[in-house]
Protein backbone atom coordinates (compact mmCIF):
# COMPACT_ATOMS: atom_id res chain seq x y z
CA UNK A 1 0.00 0.00 0.00
CA UNK A 2 2.48 2.36 0.92
CA UNK A 3 6.44 1.96 1.53
CA UNK A 4 7.44 -1.62 -0.01
CA UNK A 5 5.76 -0.63 -3.08
CA UNK A 6 8.24 2.30 -3.52
CA UNK A 7 11.13 1.29 -4.45
CA UNK A 8 10.26 -2.35 -6.08
CA UNK A 9 8.64 -0.78 -8.76
CA UNK A 10 11.72 0.93 -9.68
CA UNK A 11 13.93 -2.10 -8.95
CA UNK A 12 11.90 -5.13 -9.23
CA UNK A 13 13.83 -8.44 -8.64
CA UNK A 14 13.29 -11.30 -11.39
CA UNK A 15 11.76 -14.61 -10.21
CA UNK A 16 13.93 -17.22 -10.96
CA UNK A 17 12.78 -20.91 -10.40
CA UNK A 18 13.16 -24.25 -11.50
CA UNK A 19 11.03 -26.58 -13.24
CA UNK A 20 9.77 -29.50 -10.44
CA UNK A 21 11.66 -32.77 -12.17
CA UNK A 22 9.87 -35.50 -13.75
CA UNK A 23 6.15 -33.94 -13.14
CA UNK A 24 4.99 -32.93 -16.96
CA UNK A 25 4.31 -36.81 -17.83
CA UNK A 26 2.16 -36.85 -14.79
CA UNK A 27 -1.01 -35.25 -15.78
CA UNK A 28 -2.43 -34.78 -19.36
CA UNK A 29 -2.83 -31.24 -21.38
CA UNK A 30 -5.85 -29.83 -23.00
CA UNK A 31 -8.24 -33.54 -23.37
CA UNK A 32 -8.94 -35.61 -20.53
CA UNK A 33 -11.47 -36.51 -18.12
CA UNK A 34 -11.41 -35.75 -14.33
CA UNK A 35 -13.63 -38.43 -12.10
CA UNK A 36 -15.25 -38.40 -9.18
CA UNK A 37 -14.23 -35.02 -7.71
CA UNK A 38 -15.47 -32.81 -5.30
CA UNK A 39 -16.88 -29.81 -7.15
CA UNK A 40 -16.38 -26.73 -6.24
CA UNK A 41 -17.95 -24.31 -9.06
CA UNK A 42 -17.70 -21.07 -7.69
CA UNK A 43 -20.98 -20.78 -5.71
CA UNK A 44 -22.32 -24.47 -5.13
CA UNK A 45 -20.35 -27.70 -4.14
CA UNK A 46 -20.59 -31.00 -6.10
CA UNK A 47 -19.83 -33.64 -3.89
CA UNK A 48 -18.92 -36.04 -6.83
CA UNK A 49 -18.59 -35.59 -10.30
CA UNK A 50 -17.02 -35.95 -13.58
CA UNK A 51 -15.98 -33.24 -15.77
CA UNK A 52 -14.98 -33.70 -19.60
CA UNK A 53 -12.15 -30.98 -20.90
CA UNK A 54 -11.61 -31.01 -24.51
CA UNK A 55 -9.57 -28.96 -25.95
CA UNK A 56 -9.09 -26.90 -23.10
CA UNK A 57 -12.63 -25.97 -22.75
CA UNK A 58 -15.02 -27.94 -20.26
CA UNK A 59 -17.59 -29.60 -22.45
CA UNK A 60 -19.30 -31.35 -19.62
CA UNK A 61 -19.73 -31.78 -16.20
CA UNK A 62 -22.29 -34.73 -15.03
CA UNK A 63 -22.05 -37.74 -12.45
CA UNK A 64 -21.13 -40.06 -14.61
CA UNK A 65 -19.15 -39.20 -18.38
CA UNK A 66 -18.61 -41.76 -21.30
CA UNK A 67 -15.30 -41.23 -22.01
CA UNK A 68 -15.91 -42.47 -25.65
CA UNK A 69 -13.17 -40.62 -27.02
CA UNK A 70 -10.55 -42.63 -24.51
CA UNK A 71 -8.90 -38.98 -23.45
CA UNK A 72 -6.81 -39.40 -20.48
CA UNK A 73 -8.30 -39.72 -16.97
CA UNK A 74 -7.41 -38.43 -13.66
CA UNK A 75 -8.65 -39.77 -10.43
CA UNK A 76 -9.97 -36.78 -8.07
CA UNK A 77 -11.35 -38.96 -5.22
CA UNK A 78 -10.30 -37.17 -2.06
CA UNK A 79 -9.81 -33.90 -4.01
CA UNK A 80 -11.21 -30.74 -4.92
CA UNK A 81 -11.59 -28.91 -7.88
CA UNK A 82 -12.28 -25.58 -7.81
CA UNK A 83 -11.92 -22.08 -9.95
CA UNK A 84 -8.32 -20.40 -10.70
CA UNK A 85 -8.23 -17.66 -7.29
CA UNK A 86 -8.43 -14.42 -7.98
CA UNK A 87 -6.70 -11.65 -5.85
CA UNK A 88 -8.76 -8.77 -5.93
CA UNK A 89 -6.24 -6.35 -4.76
CA UNK A 90 -2.17 -6.45 -6.16
CA UNK A 91 0.11 -4.18 -8.00
CA UNK A 92 1.25 -6.13 -10.68
CA UNK A 93 4.93 -5.67 -12.94
CA UNK A 94 7.68 -7.94 -13.65
CA UNK A 95 7.00 -11.33 -13.02
CA UNK A 96 4.16 -10.85 -10.76
CA UNK A 97 2.10 -12.59 -13.09
CA UNK A 98 3.98 -15.97 -12.79
CA UNK A 99 4.45 -16.11 -9.08
CA UNK A 100 0.85 -15.71 -9.02
CA UNK A 101 -0.54 -18.74 -11.03
CA UNK A 102 2.58 -20.74 -9.17
CA UNK A 103 0.42 -20.41 -6.22
CA UNK A 104 -3.14 -21.59 -8.09
CA UNK A 105 -4.15 -17.49 -8.26
CA UNK A 106 -4.82 -17.43 -12.08
CA UNK A 107 -5.98 -13.93 -12.16
CA UNK A 108 -4.87 -10.50 -10.24
CA UNK A 109 -6.72 -7.47 -10.41
CA UNK A 110 -4.70 -4.38 -10.49
CA UNK A 111 -4.69 -1.26 -8.59
CA UNK A 112 -1.99 0.67 -9.75
CA UNK A 113 0.29 0.49 -12.38
CA UNK A 114 1.84 2.94 -15.21
CA UNK A 115 0.18 1.64 -18.64
CA UNK A 116 2.49 0.62 -20.60
CA UNK A 117 3.86 -1.53 -18.16
CA UNK A 118 0.64 -2.65 -17.98
CA UNK A 119 -0.97 -2.85 -21.39
CA UNK A 120 0.98 -6.03 -22.28
CA UNK A 121 0.00 -7.67 -20.05
CA UNK A 122 -3.82 -7.31 -20.41
CA UNK A 123 -3.63 -7.81 -23.76
CA UNK A 124 -2.49 -11.43 -23.50
CA UNK A 125 -5.57 -12.22 -21.00
CA UNK A 126 -8.14 -13.11 -23.99
CA UNK A 127 -5.54 -15.11 -25.60
CA UNK A 128 -6.30 -18.93 -24.80
CA UNK A 129 -2.52 -19.49 -25.34
CA UNK A 130 -1.15 -17.45 -22.09
CA UNK A 131 -1.39 -20.65 -19.71
CA UNK A 132 1.91 -20.23 -18.11
CA UNK A 133 1.10 -17.10 -16.05
CA UNK A 134 -2.06 -15.21 -14.42
CA UNK A 135 -4.51 -12.92 -16.05
CA UNK A 136 -4.62 -9.15 -14.87
CA UNK A 137 -7.17 -6.56 -14.91
CA UNK A 138 -6.33 -3.13 -13.96
CA UNK A 139 -6.85 0.61 -12.99
CA UNK A 140 -3.97 1.92 -15.30
CA UNK A 141 -3.12 5.11 -12.80
CA UNK A 142 -5.01 5.73 -9.46
CA UNK A 143 -6.77 9.01 -8.88
CA UNK A 144 -5.68 11.39 -5.97
CA UNK A 145 -4.31 14.87 -5.33
CA UNK A 146 -1.38 16.73 -5.75
CA UNK A 147 1.18 14.86 -3.35
CA UNK A 148 -1.39 12.28 -2.71
CA UNK A 149 -0.82 8.71 -2.40
CA UNK A 150 0.18 7.34 -5.55
CA UNK A 151 2.54 10.29 -6.27
CA UNK A 152 5.37 9.32 -4.12
CA UNK A 153 6.73 6.78 -6.26
CA UNK A 154 9.00 8.33 -9.00
CA UNK A 155 6.22 8.46 -11.77
CA UNK A 156 5.00 11.39 -13.52
CA UNK A 157 1.03 10.45 -12.97
CA UNK A 158 -1.75 13.05 -13.61
CA UNK A 159 -3.13 14.32 -10.55
CA UNK A 160 -6.82 15.94 -9.76
CA UNK A 161 -7.13 19.40 -7.59
CA UNK A 162 -10.68 19.87 -8.33
CA UNK A 163 -14.18 18.04 -9.73
CA UNK A 164 -13.82 19.84 -13.14
CA UNK A 165 -10.66 17.71 -13.85
CA UNK A 166 -12.77 14.19 -13.17
CA UNK A 167 -13.91 13.94 -16.28
CA UNK A 168 -10.62 13.96 -18.64
CA UNK A 169 -9.09 11.95 -16.06
CA UNK A 170 -11.67 9.33 -16.54
CA UNK A 171 -11.67 9.61 -20.06
CA UNK A 172 -7.99 9.01 -20.33
CA UNK A 173 -7.75 6.62 -18.07
CA UNK A 174 -10.38 4.37 -20.53
CA UNK A 175 -8.20 5.27 -23.61
CA UNK A 176 -5.06 3.88 -21.66
CA UNK A 177 -7.28 0.09 -21.07
CA UNK A 178 -8.16 0.78 -17.52
CA UNK A 179 -10.89 -2.11 -16.64
CA UNK A 180 -12.50 0.00 -13.27
CA UNK A 181 -11.32 3.18 -11.59
CA UNK A 182 -9.10 3.64 -8.65
CA UNK A 183 -9.39 6.22 -6.05
CA UNK A 184 -7.42 7.36 -3.09
CA UNK A 185 -9.69 9.21 -0.71
CA UNK A 186 -9.15 10.54 2.94
CA UNK A 187 -11.98 13.03 4.84
CA UNK A 188 -10.12 16.26 5.70
CA UNK A 189 -11.10 15.66 9.15
CA UNK A 190 -10.52 11.96 9.44
CA UNK A 191 -8.04 10.54 11.92
CA UNK A 192 -5.25 9.65 10.04
CA UNK A 193 -3.56 12.16 7.36
CA UNK A 194 -0.60 10.47 5.72
CA UNK A 195 -0.56 12.55 2.18
CA UNK A 196 -3.03 15.05 0.85
CA UNK A 197 -6.47 13.72 -0.35
CA UNK A 198 -8.86 14.86 -2.93
CA UNK A 199 -11.55 16.84 -1.87
CA UNK A 200 -15.16 14.93 -1.86
CA UNK A 201 -16.80 17.09 -4.18
CA UNK A 202 -13.84 15.76 -6.32
CA UNK A 203 -14.02 12.16 -5.68
CA UNK A 204 -18.25 12.32 -5.95
CA UNK A 205 -17.73 13.69 -9.41
CA UNK A 206 -14.93 11.05 -10.35
CA UNK A 207 -17.47 8.06 -9.43
CA UNK A 208 -20.17 9.72 -11.14
CA UNK A 209 -18.11 9.95 -14.62
CA UNK A 210 -16.82 6.28 -13.68
CA UNK A 211 -20.27 4.95 -14.05
CA UNK A 212 -21.39 6.96 -16.72
CA UNK A 213 -18.81 5.07 -18.98
CA UNK A 214 -19.97 1.39 -17.21
CA UNK A 215 -17.19 1.40 -15.27
CA UNK A 216 -17.01 0.72 -11.24
CA UNK A 217 -15.41 3.07 -8.92
CA UNK A 218 -13.20 1.38 -6.45
CA UNK A 219 -11.55 3.46 -3.32
CA UNK A 220 -8.36 3.21 -1.25
CA UNK A 221 -9.48 4.64 2.58
CA UNK A 222 -7.75 4.53 5.90
CA UNK A 223 -10.50 5.16 8.51
CA UNK A 224 -13.97 4.51 8.95
CA UNK A 225 -15.25 8.57 8.77
CA UNK A 226 -13.87 7.95 4.66
CA UNK A 227 -15.73 4.94 3.89
CA UNK A 228 -18.87 6.46 5.39
CA UNK A 229 -18.15 9.38 2.81
CA UNK A 230 -17.06 7.60 0.17
CA UNK A 231 -20.14 5.12 -0.11
CA UNK A 232 -22.69 8.07 -0.01
CA UNK A 233 -20.42 9.54 -2.76
CA UNK A 234 -21.89 6.58 -4.53
CA UNK A 235 -18.51 4.09 -5.10
CA UNK A 236 -18.81 0.76 -5.68
CA UNK A 237 -16.19 -1.01 -3.55
CA UNK A 238 -14.25 0.10 -0.43
CA UNK A 239 -10.37 -1.16 -0.15
CA UNK A 240 -8.28 -1.95 2.77
CA UNK A 241 -10.34 -2.80 6.55
CA UNK A 242 -9.21 0.36 8.73
CA UNK A 243 -7.96 0.27 12.01
CA UNK A 244 -9.16 3.17 13.33
CA UNK A 245 -12.24 2.20 15.08
CA UNK A 246 -14.74 -1.00 13.96
CA UNK A 247 -17.03 -0.74 11.42
CA UNK A 248 -20.87 0.24 12.77
CA UNK A 249 -24.49 -0.17 11.75
CA UNK A 250 -24.35 2.94 10.19
CA UNK A 251 -21.53 1.88 7.53
CA UNK A 252 -22.80 -1.54 6.97
CA UNK A 253 -26.42 0.23 6.40
CA UNK A 254 -24.92 2.61 3.87
CA UNK A 255 -23.52 0.02 2.05
CA UNK A 256 -26.39 -2.85 2.27
CA UNK A 257 -28.29 0.14 0.68
CA UNK A 258 -25.74 1.17 -2.19
CA UNK A 259 -24.49 -2.24 -3.07
CA UNK A 260 -21.35 -1.96 -2.22
CA UNK A 261 -18.37 -4.76 -2.08
CA UNK A 262 -15.42 -4.99 0.60
CA UNK A 263 -11.89 -6.29 -0.17
CA UNK A 264 -10.02 -5.99 3.50
CA UNK A 265 -6.21 -6.75 2.79
CA UNK A 266 -6.26 -8.29 6.15
CA UNK A 267 -2.28 -9.65 4.60
CA UNK A 268 -1.28 -6.26 4.42
CA UNK A 269 -3.37 -4.39 7.56
CA UNK A 270 -1.34 -7.30 9.59
CA UNK A 271 1.74 -6.07 8.11
CA UNK A 272 0.90 -2.09 8.94
CA UNK A 273 0.17 -3.04 12.45
CA UNK A 274 3.63 -4.56 12.90
CA UNK A 275 1.95 -8.13 13.01
CA UNK A 276 4.34 -10.44 10.52
CA UNK A 277 3.60 -13.83 8.84
CA UNK A 278 3.87 -16.66 11.05
CA UNK A 279 4.55 -20.18 11.05
CA UNK A 280 1.12 -20.86 9.47
CA UNK A 281 2.89 -19.64 6.33
CA UNK A 282 6.28 -18.95 6.14
CA UNK A 283 7.04 -22.11 8.09
CA UNK A 284 4.44 -24.46 5.87
CA UNK A 285 6.10 -27.71 4.45
CA UNK A 286 3.33 -27.37 1.58
CA UNK A 287 4.52 -24.32 0.43
CA UNK A 288 7.82 -23.57 1.14
CA UNK A 289 8.79 -25.06 -2.18
CA UNK A 290 7.47 -22.81 -3.72
CA UNK A 291 8.39 -19.38 -1.93
CA UNK A 292 11.52 -17.90 -3.84
CA UNK A 293 13.71 -16.03 -2.23
CA UNK A 294 12.28 -12.78 -3.38
CA UNK A 295 8.94 -13.49 -2.33
CA UNK A 296 10.90 -14.68 1.36
CA UNK A 297 11.80 -11.52 1.40
CA UNK A 298 9.03 -9.51 0.83
CA UNK A 299 7.20 -11.70 2.79
CA UNK A 300 10.00 -10.78 6.03
CA UNK A 301 10.11 -7.14 5.21
CA UNK A 302 8.35 -5.19 8.04
CA UNK A 303 5.73 -2.30 6.95
CA UNK A 304 7.18 1.29 8.36
CA UNK A 305 5.76 1.63 11.49
CA UNK A 306 2.93 4.45 10.65
CA UNK A 307 1.89 4.24 14.29
CA UNK A 308 -0.26 1.04 14.22
CA UNK A 309 -0.28 -1.45 17.21
CA UNK A 310 -0.70 -5.04 16.49
CA UNK A 311 -3.85 -4.65 18.38
CA UNK A 312 -5.03 -2.33 15.39
CA UNK A 313 -5.57 -5.54 13.69
CA UNK A 314 -8.44 -7.01 15.67
CA UNK A 315 -10.44 -4.22 14.32
CA UNK A 316 -9.80 -4.53 11.00
CA UNK A 317 -11.16 -7.94 11.39
CA UNK A 318 -13.95 -6.88 14.04
CA UNK A 319 -15.28 -5.25 10.58
CA UNK A 320 -14.82 -7.75 8.68
CA UNK A 321 -16.97 -9.68 10.44
CA UNK A 322 -19.81 -7.05 11.07
CA UNK A 323 -20.14 -6.43 7.77
CA UNK A 324 -20.03 -9.95 6.65
CA UNK A 325 -22.75 -10.34 9.23
CA UNK A 326 -24.86 -7.74 7.92
CA UNK A 327 -24.73 -9.36 4.19
CA UNK A 328 -21.60 -7.17 2.76
CA UNK A 329 -19.94 -8.94 -0.22
CA UNK A 330 -16.20 -9.94 0.64
CA UNK A 331 -13.54 -10.12 -2.06
CA UNK A 332 -10.05 -11.38 -0.90
CA UNK A 333 -6.96 -9.47 -1.89
CA UNK A 334 -3.68 -9.22 -0.73
CA UNK A 335 -2.22 -5.59 -1.49
CA UNK A 336 0.66 -7.71 -2.49
CA UNK A 337 3.55 -7.24 -2.70
CA UNK A 338 3.84 -4.90 -0.17
CA UNK A 339 6.07 -5.75 3.08
CA UNK A 340 4.45 -9.08 4.34
CA UNK A 341 2.88 -10.23 1.15
CA UNK A 342 3.69 -12.10 -1.98
CA UNK A 343 1.84 -12.45 -5.14
CA UNK A 344 0.37 -15.73 -5.18
CA UNK A 345 1.41 -16.80 -2.02
CA UNK A 346 -0.26 -14.28 0.73
CA UNK A 347 -3.94 -15.06 -0.95
CA UNK A 348 -3.75 -18.63 1.29
CA UNK A 349 -2.67 -16.45 4.28
CA UNK A 350 -5.73 -13.56 3.46
CA UNK A 351 -7.86 -16.88 3.23
CA UNK A 352 -6.87 -17.90 6.57
CA UNK A 353 -7.34 -14.31 7.78
CA UNK A 354 -10.94 -14.40 6.54
CA UNK A 355 -11.63 -17.36 8.31
CA UNK A 356 -9.76 -16.13 11.48
CA UNK A 357 -12.38 -12.84 10.92
CA UNK A 358 -15.56 -14.74 10.86
CA UNK A 359 -16.65 -16.09 7.49
CA UNK A 360 -16.88 -20.04 7.19
CA UNK A 361 -14.00 -21.62 4.61
CA UNK A 362 -16.79 -21.84 2.02
CA UNK A 363 -17.31 -18.21 2.20
CA UNK A 364 -13.74 -17.63 2.29
CA UNK A 365 -13.52 -19.65 -0.79
CA UNK A 366 -16.28 -17.79 -2.53
CA UNK A 367 -14.39 -14.38 -1.92
CA UNK A 368 -11.18 -15.66 -3.73
CA UNK A 369 -13.78 -16.91 -6.68
CA UNK A 370 -17.47 -16.00 -7.36
CA UNK A 371 -17.37 -12.90 -5.47
CA UNK A 372 -14.50 -11.50 -7.52
CA UNK A 373 -16.50 -12.76 -10.61
CA UNK A 374 -20.07 -11.02 -10.15
CA UNK A 375 -18.51 -7.85 -8.63
CA UNK A 376 -15.67 -7.04 -11.35
CA UNK A 377 -16.12 -7.58 -15.52
CA UNK A 378 -13.37 -10.68 -15.55
CA UNK A 379 -15.52 -12.43 -17.73
CA UNK A 380 -15.53 -16.38 -16.78
CA UNK A 381 -12.78 -16.34 -14.26
CA UNK A 382 -13.46 -17.38 -10.83
CA UNK A 383 -15.88 -19.87 -12.01
CA UNK A 384 -16.03 -23.40 -13.19
CA UNK A 385 -18.75 -23.68 -15.78
CA UNK A 386 -19.40 -25.93 -19.53
CA UNK A 387 -18.13 -24.03 -21.99
CA UNK A 388 -15.60 -22.18 -20.39
CA UNK A 389 -11.73 -22.36 -20.90
CA UNK A 390 -10.70 -24.96 -17.91
CA UNK A 391 -8.78 -22.46 -15.23
CA UNK A 392 -8.84 -24.75 -12.37
CA UNK A 393 -7.25 -25.88 -9.32
CA UNK A 394 -7.14 -28.96 -8.20
CA UNK A 395 -6.43 -29.92 -3.94
CA UNK A 396 -5.78 -32.42 -1.52
CA UNK A 397 -8.96 -32.78 1.00
CA UNK A 398 -11.57 -30.50 1.30
CA UNK A 399 -11.29 -26.52 1.43
CA UNK A 400 -14.68 -25.94 1.85
CA UNK A 401 -14.34 -27.44 5.20
CA UNK A 402 -10.67 -26.74 6.39
CA UNK A 403 -9.45 -23.29 4.59
CA UNK A 404 -5.64 -24.49 4.71
CA UNK A 405 -6.27 -27.02 2.52
CA UNK A 406 -6.22 -24.59 -0.43
CA UNK A 407 -2.38 -24.80 0.13
CA UNK A 408 -2.21 -28.75 -1.21
CA UNK A 409 -2.58 -27.78 -4.43
CA UNK A 410 -1.62 -31.23 -6.97
CA UNK A 411 -2.48 -29.91 -10.52
CA UNK A 412 -3.43 -26.14 -11.81
CA UNK A 413 -4.67 -25.87 -15.19
CA UNK A 414 -5.22 -22.38 -17.10
CA UNK A 415 -7.36 -22.44 -20.33
CA UNK A 416 -7.21 -26.26 -20.17
CA UNK A 417 -3.27 -26.33 -20.15
CA UNK A 418 -1.59 -28.14 -17.80
CA UNK A 419 0.52 -26.09 -15.09
CA UNK A 420 4.08 -27.39 -14.47
CA UNK A 421 4.43 -25.50 -10.80
CA UNK A 422 8.47 -24.36 -10.47
CA UNK A 423 10.33 -24.87 -7.06
CA UNK A 424 12.71 -22.71 -5.46
CA UNK A 425 16.10 -22.04 -6.89
CA UNK A 426 18.91 -23.18 -4.48
CA UNK A 427 20.66 -19.37 -4.18
CA UNK A 428 24.76 -20.04 -4.50
CA UNK A 429 25.55 -16.63 -4.40
CA UNK A 430 25.60 -15.90 -1.05
CA UNK A 431 29.54 -15.37 -0.18
CA UNK A 432 30.77 -17.20 3.19
CA UNK A 433 30.39 -15.83 6.34
CA UNK A 434 32.41 -12.76 7.12
CA UNK A 435 34.44 -12.80 10.11
CA UNK A 436 34.68 -9.60 12.77
CA UNK A 437 36.30 -7.19 12.40
CA UNK A 438 36.66 -3.20 10.67
CA UNK A 439 34.83 -1.69 8.10
CA UNK A 440 36.64 1.38 7.18
CA UNK A 441 38.44 4.02 9.60
CA UNK A 442 38.69 6.65 7.15
CA UNK A 443 42.23 7.41 7.37
CA UNK A 444 42.75 6.49 3.79
CA UNK A 445 42.85 8.77 0.63
CA UNK A 446 39.65 7.97 -0.63
CA UNK A 447 36.69 6.77 1.23
CA UNK A 448 37.02 3.19 0.70
CA UNK A 449 36.19 -0.01 3.15
CA UNK A 450 38.45 -2.71 3.73
CA UNK A 451 35.78 -5.41 2.61
CA UNK A 452 32.77 -4.89 0.02
CA UNK A 453 32.04 -2.45 -2.69
CA UNK A 454 32.97 0.73 -0.48
CA UNK A 455 30.62 3.93 0.94
CA UNK A 456 28.55 6.10 -1.05
CA UNK A 457 26.12 8.78 -0.89
CA UNK A 458 22.43 8.17 -1.15
CA UNK A 459 19.14 9.57 -0.87
CA UNK A 460 15.69 9.11 -2.05
CA UNK A 461 16.61 11.30 -5.67
CA UNK A 462 16.06 7.65 -6.72
CA UNK A 463 12.51 7.20 -6.28
CA UNK A 464 11.68 10.99 -7.06
CA UNK A 465 12.24 12.88 -4.02
CA UNK A 466 14.28 15.75 -3.88
CA UNK A 467 16.68 15.06 -0.47
CA UNK A 468 20.06 16.46 -0.93
CA UNK A 469 23.62 14.55 0.66
CA UNK A 470 27.27 15.83 0.78
CA UNK A 471 29.91 13.56 1.43
CA UNK A 472 33.02 14.78 2.56
CA UNK A 473 36.23 12.66 3.52
CA UNK A 474 37.92 15.14 6.51
CA UNK A 475 42.12 13.15 5.74
CA UNK A 476 43.09 15.07 9.14
CA UNK A 477 41.21 13.63 11.31
CA UNK A 478 40.46 9.74 9.43
CA UNK A 479 36.43 11.27 9.70
CA UNK A 480 33.47 11.10 7.39
CA UNK A 481 31.22 13.99 6.86
CA UNK A 482 27.83 13.50 5.06
CA UNK A 483 25.85 16.38 5.34
CA UNK A 484 22.21 17.72 3.51
CA UNK A 485 18.71 18.09 3.68
CA UNK A 486 15.77 15.98 3.80
CA UNK A 487 13.05 17.58 1.75
CA UNK A 488 9.38 17.33 0.96
CA UNK A 489 8.86 15.51 -2.32
CA UNK A 490 8.46 11.74 -1.17
CA UNK A 491 6.55 10.46 1.80
CA UNK A 492 9.47 8.81 3.31
CA UNK A 493 12.30 11.18 2.53
CA UNK A 494 15.90 10.21 3.16
CA UNK A 495 19.50 11.24 2.70
CA UNK A 496 23.04 9.54 4.16
CA UNK A 497 25.63 6.97 3.13
CA UNK A 498 25.07 3.44 2.20
CA UNK A 499 27.72 0.69 2.26
CA UNK A 500 26.82 -2.01 -0.21
CA UNK A 501 28.60 -5.62 1.62
CA UNK A 502 29.83 -7.11 -1.49
CA UNK A 503 31.22 -5.92 -5.14
CA UNK A 504 29.17 -7.62 -7.30
CA UNK A 505 25.54 -7.20 -7.98
CA UNK A 506 22.89 -9.43 -6.62
CA UNK A 507 25.43 -10.88 -4.45
CA UNK A 508 24.90 -10.83 -0.34
CA UNK A 509 27.27 -11.14 2.88
CA UNK A 510 26.54 -13.46 5.59
CA UNK A 511 26.83 -11.57 8.78
CA UNK A 512 24.71 -14.23 10.81
CA UNK A 513 27.45 -15.84 12.98
CA UNK A 514 28.06 -11.91 13.96
CA UNK A 515 26.74 -9.61 16.70
CA UNK A 516 26.90 -6.72 16.34
CA UNK A 517 27.39 -3.37 14.27
CA UNK A 518 29.69 -0.94 16.06
CA UNK A 519 30.54 3.07 14.95
CA UNK A 520 31.41 5.91 16.34
CA UNK A 521 29.22 9.11 15.62
CA UNK A 522 27.71 12.88 15.99
CA UNK A 523 25.84 15.29 14.52
CA UNK A 524 22.95 17.70 15.01
CA UNK A 525 20.30 16.17 14.44
CA UNK A 526 18.57 13.66 17.43
CA UNK A 527 17.89 10.49 15.41
CA UNK A 528 19.94 8.82 12.85
CA UNK A 529 18.46 5.68 11.20
CA UNK A 530 20.68 2.51 10.54
CA UNK A 531 19.00 0.78 7.73
CA UNK A 532 19.59 -3.17 6.83
CA UNK A 533 19.00 -4.38 2.93
CA UNK A 534 18.55 -8.23 2.11
CA UNK A 535 18.83 -9.50 -0.64
CA UNK A 536 15.25 -10.31 -2.91
CA UNK A 537 13.95 -6.97 -1.01
CA UNK A 538 14.03 -3.32 -1.44
CA UNK A 539 12.37 -2.85 2.03
CA UNK A 540 15.06 -2.09 5.03
CA UNK A 541 14.95 -3.01 8.06
CA UNK A 542 15.37 -0.18 10.72
CA UNK A 543 16.74 0.78 13.73
CA UNK A 544 17.16 4.07 15.28
CA UNK A 545 20.11 6.03 17.24
CA UNK A 546 20.05 8.91 19.28
CA UNK A 547 22.93 11.10 18.46
CA UNK A 548 24.85 13.85 20.19
CA UNK A 549 26.94 16.85 19.33
CA UNK A 550 29.86 15.31 20.92
CA UNK A 551 31.37 11.72 19.53
CA UNK A 552 30.31 8.75 21.00
CA UNK A 553 30.31 4.87 20.31
CA UNK A 554 27.43 3.20 19.16
CA UNK A 555 26.82 -0.45 19.19
CA UNK A 556 23.37 -1.79 17.39
CA UNK A 557 23.01 -5.86 17.69
CA UNK A 558 22.09 -7.41 14.62
CA UNK A 559 19.58 -9.29 16.15
CA UNK A 560 17.28 -5.75 16.40
CA UNK A 561 16.81 -5.51 12.60
CA UNK A 562 13.80 -7.55 13.40
CA UNK A 563 13.03 -10.56 11.07
CA UNK A 564 16.18 -9.74 8.57
CA UNK A 565 17.77 -12.37 7.07
CA UNK A 566 21.53 -11.76 8.19
CA UNK A 567 22.95 -14.28 6.17
CA UNK A 568 21.71 -12.36 3.09
CA UNK A 569 22.38 -8.79 3.71
CA UNK A 570 23.46 -6.41 0.40
CA UNK A 571 23.91 -2.99 2.30
CA UNK A 572 24.37 -1.31 5.44
CA UNK A 573 23.08 2.50 5.92
CA UNK A 574 23.04 5.51 7.99
CA UNK A 575 20.52 8.03 7.14
CA UNK A 576 18.58 11.39 7.87
CA UNK A 577 14.89 10.49 7.42
CA UNK A 578 11.18 11.32 8.23
CA UNK A 579 11.74 15.27 10.05
CA UNK A 580 12.16 17.87 6.78
CA UNK A 581 15.61 19.18 8.43
CA UNK A 582 18.84 20.30 7.18
CA UNK A 583 21.76 17.93 8.57
CA UNK A 584 25.26 17.08 9.75
CA UNK A 585 26.39 14.12 10.95
CA UNK A 586 29.93 12.52 11.17
CA UNK A 587 31.18 8.79 11.50
CA UNK A 588 34.18 6.81 12.31
CA UNK A 589 35.36 3.15 12.87
CA UNK A 590 32.38 1.23 11.48
CA UNK A 591 33.07 -2.66 12.30
CA UNK A 592 31.30 -5.46 12.69
CA UNK A 593 32.12 -7.56 15.77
Amino acid sequence: MRWGLLIVILLTAFFTLLPEPEAAAQLPSQNFVIRNVRLFDGDKIHPSTDLLIEGGVIKLIKEKINNRRNFSEIDGDGKTLMPGLVDAHAHVWGDALTQAINAGVTTELDMFSMPQLISPMQQQRDDNKNTAQADVFSATILATAPNGHGTEYGFDIPVLTGPTQAKDFVEQRIKQGADYIKIVYDAPDSPYQFSPSISLETLTELVKQAHIHNKLAVVHIDNLKSAKQAVRAGVDGLIHSFMDAVADDELAQLMQQNHVFFIPTLTVEASLAQVMPDQSLLGDLVLVDYINAEQMASLKAPFMNLGFKPSDLSKAKQSVKKLHRAGITILAGTDAPNPGTAHGISLHEELRLLVEAGLTPLQALKAATSNSHNAFNIGYRGTIAINQPATMVLVDGDPTLDIMRTRHITAIWKNGQWFERVVTKPDNSVTPAISAGLIADFNQQTISTFWGEGIEATNDNVIGGHSTVSVLLNQSEGILNVSGEVKKGFTYPWAGVQFFTTKKPGQAMDLSQLQTLEFRAKGNISTLYVMLFQKGSYQPVVQSITLSKDWQTHSVKLSGFTNADLANVTALTWVASQTLQTFEFAIDDIALR
